[in-house]
């Protein structure tokens, strides 16, 4: 072959690679890119409503206090781990952790026990409810709900149907402590080892206008406890919440066992205080589900075909509905003898609310049990009409909340967290309880019901209604104590007390389960003290130490 046709062929192989390449390029042209046009499209799409997504939730996470300024940058400084957190999750497109629930279906969380100990964690959270509230952790509140009703032709008892709204809110945010230079110290809700000294059981000084002295009173006292809980006239609101919804405990202290296992909740009946029904009769009456507090009810839980309302928030721990049992073989093993619900909760990074889970409350002994066996005992709450004679040993009675058996994949329980005291840092609390009492009239008889071995006059179906009247609200539209810190054990404040640093003392701490030694070596020996003094005489006349 010459030199000119090798050139020839040469050009004829190019012009065809040339023409190869044109007619692909052609295809693509016509058929391709109208085929990627919509796929390009929703990405897009997609990308901008991920981008708003991030940016509204973080911009709602400041609406929460309508006293922050959420065009003021610092707050967006301040949250920047939570918006750091979203874009590597988004973009690495990792989901949260997941639990499974009695239905089989799984719920995408953000949250996990690790991070109630996890001391970046806590520090971000603790800033910004510092920046929303003027506290580092959530303030105590209670909500209060609407009086019982009781059907007026039958005498049974009438379903709560009232809803979350239907509630009344109050708050009570701790005085905070002042140092020598009168600047105001943030100190958490567990300082002073343990929650006791944020308790609203005391009226303040300022009130002694309303108050006056509570011992040696001469002139009722409903009208204007009434008044200073609801806040009507005066403005004041909130102050003494147990006048205005009387279903709530009256708590002088909380804290919880060495174990972990329980909250141990100390409670006084109100109803003690002031006894001469000729001037608080009021007072007497409407004080009279304190009473109904120390008597236990049989409670079962509903099954999942009975939810028909649905719960708000993540649950991580399972929270059914409830119903009072007709009778204690009808309750569960847990419910045979309790009075309130147990909501142990804690918040996430976008301080959004996480349950970890509900427990029924148990009793240390049965304060209807005790009454019965007091010889020449009467009922526990006596008439009016008929002398108003309870009895002494009905003032004071203890309640535990069990906490959750709740663990994760780590191995890391939140029993073990309460007992190693490595929720609470520097005085703030991570971990919060809520507790609701389980409604129901007061029982008139000195038999009480569900006592073993004991034969009572009392019938269920007749007060507490053999119908839906015996289900119980939701948690969410339920009168209650809200966000009751769960602080240290005794156990550790009191090695706080001795080291002095409680952060090495957390250090040191195992989370894994081991044997307890409390019976092994006795430091301490329990002593009874009994006060014989008449009318709370020895007090004194300062309202500084009378109850509200």
């Amino acid at each position: 072959m010459g030199a000119a046709a090798t050139q020839n062929y040469h050009h004829l192989r190019v012009r065809s690679k040339r023409h190869e390449t044109n007619r692909f390029s052609s295809i693509f042209r016509n058929e391709c890119y109208p085929a990627l046009i919509p796929v390009l499209s929703i990405l897009g799409v997609y990308l901008c409503i991920c981008y708003i997504f991030i940016w509204v939730s973080m911009y709602n996470s400041f609406t929460g206090d309508s006293t922050i300024d959420i065009h003021d940058p610092r707050h967006l400084n301040k949250r920047h781990d939570i918006i750091a957190m979203r874009l590597e999750r988004f973009l690495s497109g990792s989901k949260y952790p997941t639990e499974t629930t009695a239905a089989g279906e799984k719920n995408y969380t953000q949250f996990s026990l690790s991070q109630i100990i996890d001391r970046d964690f806590l520090s971000n959270v603790q800033s910004s409810l510092l920046s929303q509230t003027g506290y580092p952790q959530l303030i105590l509140s209670a909500y209060l709900e609407p009086p019982l009703s009781i059907d007026a032709s039958s005498g049974k008892m009438k379903r709560r149907m009232q809803t979350p709204e239907d509630l009344t809110l109050v708050k009570y945010p701790y005085e905070q402590i002042h140092s020598q230079t009168n600047n105001a110290k943030n100190v958490g809700a567990c300082f002073g080892n343990g929650a006791q000294w944020i308790l609203p059981t005391s009226h303040s000084p300022a009130l002694d206008y309303y108050f006056g002295a509570n011992v040696f009173r001469k002139e009722p006292m409903y009208h204007k406890r009434w008044e200073l809980a609801n806040g009507t006239t005066t403005g004041i609101k909130g102050v003494c919440p147990v006048d205005a919804d009387p279903f709530l405990p009256w708590i002088a202290d909380v804290f919880p066992s060495n174990s972990g296992s329980n909250i141990e909740i100390i409670i006084s009946n109100k109803r003690r205080c002031n006894t001469d029904p000729n001037l608080f009769q009021l007072d007497l009456e409407n004080l009279e589900p304190q009473v109904g507090n120390m008597q236990p009810v049989p409670v079962k839980r509903l099954s999942l075909d009975n939810q028909t309302e649905p719960r708000s928030g993540f649950h991580s721990g399972g929270t059914p509905r409830y119903a009072i049992a007709m009778s204690v073989d009808e309750a569960d093993e847990d419910g045979k003898a309790t009075k309130f619900i147990c909501r142990f909760h804690t918040v996430d990074a976008d301080l959004n609310q996480v349950v970890l889970g509900e427990t029924l409350s148990t009793y240390s002994y049965n304060p209807e049990h005790l009454n019965y066996r007091k010889k020449g005992s009467k009922a526990m709450l006596t008439s009016i009409e008929k002398g108003h004679d309870e009895q002494i040993w009905n003032a004071v009675y203890q309640i535990r909340c069990p906490v959750p058996q709740l663990s994760d994949a780590n191995g890391i329980s939140l029993v073990n967290i309460v007992a190693s005291g490595q929720s609470v840092t520097n005085s703030i609390p991570s971990l919060y309880l809520d507790l609701v009492p389980i409604r129901t009239p007061v029982r008139r008889s000195r038999e009480g019901f569900g006592i073993p071995g004991v034969s009572s006059s009392f019938d269920p179906k007749v007060v507490w209604g053999d119908d839906d009247a015996n289900i119980i609200p939701l948690v969410e539209a339920s009168g209650r104590w809200a966000n009751i810190p769960i602080c240290n054990p005794p156990k550790v404040d009191e090695r706080i007390n001795v080291e002095g640093d409680a952060s090495a003392l957390h250090n040191d701490v195992v989370l894994e389960s081991k044997p307890s030694s409390i019976g092994e070596e006795k430091k301490h020996f329990l002593v009874g003290c009994v006060w014989v003094a008449r009318d709370f005489s020895t007090r004194g006349q300062t309202t500084m130490t009378g109850e509200c």
